[in-house]
């Protein structure tokens, strides 16, 4: 009894790593293929946050140089002597 069970814990667990195999090598390719699919969907949804994310990065710019380009010029205006031999070095 005891070796007709142990045959079959054998025959049991080679025919699930058969079927673990043929799972992984006739199945691999259109499992990655859908798992590829999930993952453009989710880009998907998250790409208008990109958009919004980069449109906010490029405003901070914008007013960043905006901003210096007027700190800079109000320095120059109030003092143009100090700005120029800095600058001439």
């Amino acid at each position: 009894m005891c070796d007709t069970e142990g045959v079959y814990r054998k025959l049991s667990t080679a025919k699930k790593t058969a079927r673990i195999l043929s799972v992984g090598l006739f199945c691999g390719a259109g499992f990655y293929k859908r798992r590829e699919k999930k993952i453009q969907r989710k880009e998907k949804r998250y790409l208008s946050l990109a958009i919004g994310e980069n449109y906010i990065n490029k405003m901070f710019l914008f007013f960043n140089i905006l901003f210096m380009d007027v700190f800079t010029y109000r320095l120059t205006a109030k003092n143009p002597i100090k700005i120029v031999t800095v600058k001439g070095r």
